[in-house]
């Protein structure tokens, strides 16, 4: 598959950075040329908001000044991709595939390599069963993305090079962990020749243990082309609750995901959306 500059999701190289630079300097510049209390207000002001930008653009992949995440495809009017992260999951994927059939629908699984190397007969069903595998790095370190750009470049890069080598799989597709993004982070995709896909509508079911939630969460902001992010794995240790009824929180289980994914895909037929995987989102169904 040819991937340039203008497929979705490849990074190519961006002008935000020198952007922001450019833009700093001559709001200095001109705090520096016109020493009036109006200007230098403004420029503090405009200093500000650069910064924030540049700070939504780390922490927002939608906002991205850094680079092009694929987060939604205009022009796919009866498809949608659900993508789920931090798998495989001894507990749950298997669980989550089970649904995913039912329903004859097929996703994206975005897998840690350190995963994928303990459940490799989990790996080997998502690929048997029509599905596709994303790279999500090896360790799914949750700042990965503040680190330097060879430090990101390791961990992408080893996660890609175990699903090669041990399961002849090369990913398409790189998801940051949380969703985190620099300069950095592409360029260490456009390195390893991996298109970056965000999400259009999280259903954030890390935090809701309430599957209806999450469930009215995702339907309502659904469209034709949307990616959905959910998961499938847990990078935290489930707790013991002491034997009691204490509720233990959505970040440690994916109980909530697997009873919202079955009212999720019914809400879907209902719009006349099926999910397909990230590939067949962009490319269609013949790749």
């Amino acid at each position: 598959m040819k991937r340039d500059a203008e497929t979705p999701g490849y990074p190519s190289r961006n002008a935000g950075p020198g952007v922001f630079v450019l833009l700093c300097v001559l709001t200095i510049s001109a705090g520096l040329l016109d020493r009036s209390e109006g200007t230098r207000f403004l420029v503090l002001a405009s200093l500000l908001l650069l910064i924030h930008w540049w700070v939504l653009g780390i922490f927002w992949i939608r906002a991205a000044p850094f680079g092009g995440a694929l987060c939604r495809l205009s022009g796919r009017e009866d498809v949608v991709a659900l993508t789920f992260d931090d798998g495989p999951h001894p507990d749950y994927t298997g669980i989550v595939l089970d649904v995913l059939a039912r329903h004859g629908a097929r996703a994206t699984f975005f897998v840690s390599g350190r995963m994928a190397d303990e459940h490799p007969d989990i790996i080997r069903r998502i690929v048997s069963e029509g599905h596709e595998i994303g790279n999500h790095t090896m360790h799914h370190r949750h700042l990965i993305s503040l680190q330097p750009f060879r430090e990101q470049l390791k961990e992408i890069e080893a996660c890609q090079r175990l699903l090669v080598e041990r399961f002849n799989i090369t990913p398409r597709w790189f998801r940051p962990p949380m969703g985190y993004t620099t300069q950095a982070t592409f360029r260490a995709a456009r390195r390893l020749g991996l298109m970056v896909a965000g999400w259009h509508v999280k259903g954030w079911d890390t935090f809701f243990t309430d599957p209806w939630r999450i469930v009215r969460h995702v339907s309502r902001r659904v469209r034709p082309g949307s990616i959905v992010l959910l998961h499938d794995g847990t990078t935290l240790a489930r707790p013991s609750d002491g034997g009691g009824k204490k509720r233990v929180s959505a970040r440690f289980h994916r109980n909530a995901t697997i009873t919202a994914l079955d009212a999720i895909l019914n809400e879907l037929s209902k719009k006349g959306l099926s999910s397909v995987t990230l590939t067949e989102l962009v490319y269609g169904r013949e790749q």
